[in-house]
């Protein structure tokens, strides 16, 4: 109750700054243009860092290529995130261009778009026909289109990602020293959700470590249910919510195939295979025992956070210990034979709103055209060609001296093996928290955008095992992918639903109650009319058929 009476504050606060100026005002409180060009401050995930700092030669190229100043300010993105935006905002800081994750957000969002105090960018499209050709194409695209907030609107430019960037990592060591190799005596990896469970039993009961002690488990998942989404598809289940082979609106909680998989845990952990604490997994706790030799098994982010997993555990543990698994895949005996995949979470993380306080939404627009060009993306990601990089058959070789004549720590670095010292190999640090790396090379044939993975920017030691995750990150999806229209009111609906779904998911896999029973209580609570899942179903497919999906 507390966070929604914040959020609607900040959207009265929005509407009164956007539509009045009342005695005592100072229309000219901010600065409106710099040397000409309009003046927009873009508050951004990780902007803090940004704050205040000099201009680099590629910042002010970014704001030459579309004429207007940029000032950045931010925070790390999580629940900080939105404790430094919102006072930001009620206390009437002029924040022209927000970086948002919706779904994290809280309602604050969808008050936003309610009370009208952020763009529905289709308004200024219409107002300049042709202008914004990139946003355009990400918006009319099929795979994007169906990202609308309110009553079909598009108040969200999508960041660009990959559609899930998930893996399960495995300690070959412990794999060696449990047996589980193949001919040659190698590592292997499970490929079926049942050697996957005899890759458990192994980790837990075969002192992996080899300290004489049993003080090991095969897994220790991240609280949400959501961690363990590459073994709840091995039952056949699809992500969030979808449509039935009826066209009935579903929810992967609400289906057979979940209980399957929950039964499945259950047995697991009550085995003894899974950690008992695993639900205090907070703040990356499970990756610290995966860190510490207290399980050989992690789920995780794979992409860039293949550097930050494979150095820690490196550091801690030795060189050359870790591999990818593909998701393991059920079997007539256990799950749905042939079942497997990551979850498709869409292809975009949270994306980029201009809010009304804006006094030239079309800079803003501009600017975010740019950034999300093929040219503009290789500037924000590479910097100036000739000068950081050079590109030769889509390969990027940084030039170490153009990027080291920066102010200091503008790239990402990692280690250089040859010279043993940190270079700056890496990604434009500002450009990429503007927007990820957009490969624009298939839009034209196949009318897809994705994420163009570039490893060796993204680590110079580590690319091999990033590239070998990218080649295991087999995804499924559903029907209603990218599908975030909902009518007034419902969004609050399907947060109550998903919570009590989640709870109920989380007591069944750490046995405190029984799967069925669990499952018969919560199809019982969530027929309550506060929650009103019936008509969120009704909710969700007349969405699909006003979205084109049927």
């Amino acid at each position: 109750m507390k966070k929604k009476m914040m959020a609607c504050l900040l959207a009265l606060c929005l509407v009164v700054g956007v539509s009045a100026c009342g005695k005592g005002c100072n229309k000219n409180k901010y600065e409106v243009t710099v040397d000409g060009a309009p003046v927009l401050t873009m508050f951004i995930n990780q902007g803090d860092q940004f704050d205040g700092v000099k201009k680099d030669s590629i910042w002010k190229q970014i704001e030459i290529e579309a004429n207007v100043n940029m000032r950045i300010q931010g925070s790390t993105h999580g629940s900080d995130y939105y404790d430094t935006l919102n006072p930001k905002m009620l206390a009437g800081d002029k924040i022209d261009i927000v970086f948002t994750v919706p779904a994290d957000a809280g309602d604050a969002y969808n008050d936003w778009v309610e009370q009208n105090v952020i763009w529905n960018l289709d308004e200024l499209l219409a107002a300049k026909p042709g202008a914004y050709p990139n946003i355009e194409k990400v918006l009319r695209s099929e795979q994007y289109r169906n990202i609308q907030y309110g009553e079909g609107k598009h108040t969200l430019l999508p960041n660009i990602s990959s559609s899930s960037g998930w893996g399960i990592y495995y300690r070959t060591d412990w794999l060696k020293k449990v047996g589980f190799t193949d001919a040659a005596g190698n590592a292997r990896t499970p490929d079926t959700i049942e050697e996957f469970q005899t890759v458990l039993k192994l980790f837990t009961e075969n002192d992996p470590d080899g300290n004489g002690k049993n003080d090991t488990w095969g897994l220790s998942p991240g609280p949400e249910p959501f961690y363990c989404n590459p073994l709840y598809h091995a039952f056949g289940v699809t992500p969030d919510y979808d449509l039935d082979e009826n066209d009935e609106a579903t929810y992967m909680y609400l289906t057979d195939e979940y209980r399957q998989f929950l039964t499945w845990f259950q047995d697991m952990y009550n085995m003894g295979y899974i950690d008992p604490q695993f639900n205090a997994n907070n703040n990356n706790n499970d990756r610290e025992k995966f860190y510490n030799g207290k399980v050989g098994i992690l789920i995780t982010n794979a992409e860039q956070h293949v550097t930050w997993v494979a150095k820690t555990f490196e550091d801690a543990n030795g060189a050359n210990k870790l591999m990818f698994g593909l998701p393991p895949a059920g079997t007539t005996n256990v799950g749905k034979a042939g079942a497997r995949g990551f979850s498709d979470w869409g292809g975009w993380w949270g994306g980029f709103s201009i809010t009304k306080r804006c006094n030239d939404p079309h800079a803003a627009m501009r600017l975010l055209d740019y950034l999300y060009s093929p040219e503009g993306t290789m500037l924000r990601n590479y910097g100036i060609e000739g000068t950081h990089y050079t590109a030769t058959d889509g390969n990027i070789t940084p030039l170490l001296d153009g990027r080291n004549a920066e102010p200091e720590e503008r790239f990402n670095t990692s280690l250089d093996t040859a010279t043993g010292a940190m270079q700056p190999t890496g990604f434009y640090r500002l450009g990429n928290n503007l927007g990820s790396c957009i490969d624009w090379s298939h839009f034209e044939t196949d009318g897809k955008l994705g994420l163009k993975l570039d490893s060796k920017s993204l680590d110079a030691k580590y690319f091999a095992l990033i590239d070998e995750g990218v080649a295991k990150n087999v995804t499924v999806g559903s029907r209603l992918l990218n599908m975030t229209a909902t009518y007034p009111g419902y969004a609050t609906k399907m947060k109550k639903i998903n919570d009590a779904c989640a709870t109920y998911a989380l007591q069944a896999m750490m046995n405190k109650i029984a799967v069925d029973d669990g499952y018969t209580a919560l199809v019982a609570q969530i027929a309550q009319s506060s929650y009103d899942w019936a008509g969120v179903q009704k909710m969700l497919k007349a969405v699909a058929r006003d979205s084109g999906i049927l």
